[in-house]
């Protein structure tokens, strides 16, 4: 009977941690694209007001930021200074596409990140701190669309981790 017991407590308390867990993961998600926001803003100033150059611009940012973002700036400026010659987008594509699997960034999510990659180095200063601030504006509305949802699937997958449990529960009764 005890061991019933600790059985039945078991299973609840893990389909509760997983309706957690996938309650949270839009919140990751969120979190993933505030930093993203973060190093958009920092290449914006190394660009506008430091006239960096676009390896050490990523150099710097890479510092900044959080892994996993720091890791996707922080290949592009390993592969920018390991090759001679090549395209920057390239550069970008494998960069972001290499490390963006650690996040919990969603292929629309990675789409603009991509999309923002195909003008990085190709306009001039004005041309790509307007590029970045299109960027961050994007960002920010997908951070508040995301802030909504959150809510609701926060409140909907915990309940869903609780009531899966006691189902459970109840048909090994």
């Amino acid at each position: 009977m005890v061991l019933k017991f600790v059985g039945f407590l078991l299973v609840l308390a893990s389909t509760t941690l997983i309706g957690i867990y996938l309650g949270s993961k839009e919140s990751f998600r969120a979190m993933d694209l505030k930093e993203f926001k973060k190093a958009l803003i920092i290449l914006k100033s190394e660009i506008e007001y430091l006239n960096s150059p676009l390896l050490e611009a990523m150099q710097n940012i890479s510092v900044k930021v959080e892994p996993p973002v720091s890791q996707v700036f922080m290949g592009m400026s390993k592969k920018m200074f390991c090759s001679e010659s090549g395209d920057i987008y390239t550069f970008w594509q494998d960069a972001v596409l290499g490390n963006t699997k650690k996040t919990y960034l969603k292929k629309e999510d990675i789409g603009l990140i991509l999309d923002f990659g195909k003008c990085l180095g190709h306009l001039d200063k004005n041309l790509q701190v307007n590029n970045i601030r299109f960027t961050i504006e994007q960002i920010e509305e997908r951070v508040a669309v995301l802030n909504i949802e959150s809510a609701k699937s926060k409140k909907m997958y915990n309940s869903m981790g609780i009531l899966s449990g006691l189902l459970i529960c109840i048909i090994f009764i």
